[in-house]
């Protein structure tokens, strides 16, 4: 669910505001940016802290994109609870 959609269906008053005053599109534009400033963020940090290196790509690649996922649907948890849908 997008920020616009959570915005609309759950917090109407804010969402009505920022639409009539014109600042709906800013304020999505800043949230999709800080989104997606974390997310690279914490994916890093979450690399290098759990060991996720080039040479574990080049000996085993499916574990790699294992551990990859597993960092990116994390990082996604938690962005999206930080950031979207509050």
């Amino acid at each position: 669910m997008s920020h616009r959609r959570y915005l609309r269906q759950n917090k109407r008053c804010l969402y009505q505001y920022l639409f009539l005053t014109v600042k709906l599109d800013a304020h999505l534009r800043e949230i999709d940016h800080a989104a997606n400033e974390m997310f690279a963020q914490l994916t890093k940090q979450m690399t290098a802290a759990e060991g996720v290196t080039e040479a574990l790509k080049a000996a085993g690649r499916m574990e790699w994109v294992r551990r990859t996922n597993s960092i990116r649907s994390r990082v996604r948890e938690i962005v999206n609870s930080k950031l979207i849908y509050n």
